[in-house]
This record gives structure tokens, sequence and C-alpha cells, in this order.
């Protein structure tokens, strides 16, 4: 099971994340063509679609990928169950090799698109400099509201050891929105907020 959701996960967050890449325009679009994943559907689009709208494209050229993935990642990984002989959960957890997974050329071109996005999105500056920002904001909220537990809305028991208000203060803040907190934050440590 945790082999599946591993895969899974990875072809819904690499997936997603060449989406938004491509629609924030922070991923250039003359590199993504040049991913064999992207490359194949796309062409098989401009061969069906003359004129097909970009953002349909898109999208459609996405919707692919997943399903090339996930179509992949089923095939082999009950070739692979078959080969194996597996009957049961303990067969997968004795097995010699991962039992979950997609084929060699799957994987290459799975491999050639998480490459693409550490290099192109996830290192991008903007990206980078998002991350600074929201772990500036985070971390300003806990350590203001564990220095002075008092800035703590009254819905937040603030009484207690030490270690438990921390925890209560990290639950406090994992349930804010973006926006929730970047308000907070500002009220906290802008003299010109009012809260």
């Amino acid at each position: 099971e945790a082999q599946v959701v591993d895969c899974a996960d990875g072809i819904a967050y690499n997936a997603h994340d060449l989406d938004d890449g491509i629609t924030s325009e922070l991923l250039n679009l003359e590199q993504v063509r040049k991913l064999a994943l992207w490359r194949e559907h796309e062409k098989d689009l401009d061969l069906k679609y003359k004129n097909l709208d970009f953002k349909l494209k898109k999208y459609q050229v996405v919707r692919q990928i997943i399903n090339d993935l996930i179509s992949d990642f089923r095939k082999t990984t009950l070739k692979n169950l078959k080969a194996s002989k597996i009957q049961s959960v303990d067969d997968v957890r004795c097995a010699k090799k991962r039992m979950a997974g997609f084929s060699a050329l799957m994987s290459k071109k799975n491999g050639e698109l998480k490459k693409f996005l550490h290099k192109n999105l996830y290192n991008h500056r903007k990206v980078k400099r998002m991350e600074f920002k929201s772990e500036m904001c985070l971390t300003g909220l806990f350590n203001a509201f564990t220095s002075n537990s008092a800035l703590l809305p009254e819905t937040v028991e603030r009484d207690g050891d030490y270690d438990s208000l921390q925890r209560r203060i990290c639950d406090y803040i994992s349930g804010m929105t973006d926006r929730y907190a970047i308000s907070e934050y500002k009220k906290l440590y802008s003299p010109g907020e009012n809260d």
C-alpha cells in the first residue's frame, strides 16, 4: 500500500506542478516541449486538433501524462506481482525488490520530468523567495506566540506547561490559511496594522 501511495503522490504532485509552472509562466514552454512525456501528447493533440486553444491543450496534455503514468504503473506493478508470485502482503514485504513501480522506459520519462521540475520550478528564484517569505511568516508567528502567549486569541488555551503550549501554538498556526497567516503576521510585526 505504501509503495502505491508513494507513487500516486508523485504522479499527482509532478503533473500539477507542471501545470502550475506553465500557468504561472515560471516554466519556459519551449523547455517543457523538450520533455518526452509532454512532447508525445502535444504532438498527438496537434495532429487531431489543428487550432486547439493552448489552455485546453495544456489541460489535455497534463491529463494524458497522468493517465500514461497511472496506466504504466498499474501494468508494471501487476507484472511484477505475477512474476514474483506474490500471494499476500507478507510476500510483498519479503520481496527482494520493490513491487510497485514504473517500467524502465516510463521511469526514464518520469525521472526526466522530476529533474526538470527540480531544476526549473522548485529552484526558481520566485519560488525560493516565496518559500523564504513563508518560513519567515510562520517562524515569526510561532516566536511571537511562544514569547508572549497573551497575543494568542482567546480560543487557544494558554495555560499549561511550555511543551503543551508550543503544541497548541503549532496546531493553531497549522490551521491558518495562507492569507490569514500573512494577515496575522502583519498585525504582529507592522506598526501601522490594526488588529
